[in-house]
Parts: C-alpha cells; sequence; structure tokens
C-alpha cells in the first residue's frame, strides 16, 4: 500500500489542455533541433535521441 501523502500527491495531479499544448509545443522546439543535430552535423540519430531523452 501507498503511504499517504503519495497518495494525495497522485490525486492532486492534473491533466488538461494546458499540459497537452504545451507538451506539443516542447516537440515544436525539439524536433528542429534534433534534426539539424542529425542531418547538418552528421550526428548519429540513435546517440542524439538517447542523450536528449
Amino acid at each position: 500500500m501507498l503511504p499517504q501523502g503519495v497518495l494525495a500527491s497522485l490525486r492532486s495531479m492534473r491533466f488538461d489542455l494546458g499540459e497537452a499544448s504545451g507538451a506539443l509545443g516542447d516537440l515544436g522546439t525539439f524536433i528542429p533541433i534534433v534534426a539539424s543535430l542529425i542531418a547538418v552535423c552528421r550526428l548519429d540519430a540513435g546517440s542524439v535521441l538517447l542523450f536528449a531523452g
């Protein structure tokens, strides 16, 4: 069984339209940077994605 503090914090988490739009905004920054590192700098795609998280 989980401690009460963990359960309370899990219940308070939310995922709404603002969270989804923030995630898409992050992808709008992430994808061009990764694509240019792979295409221009000729870095290995697996290595770039692994170290980017």
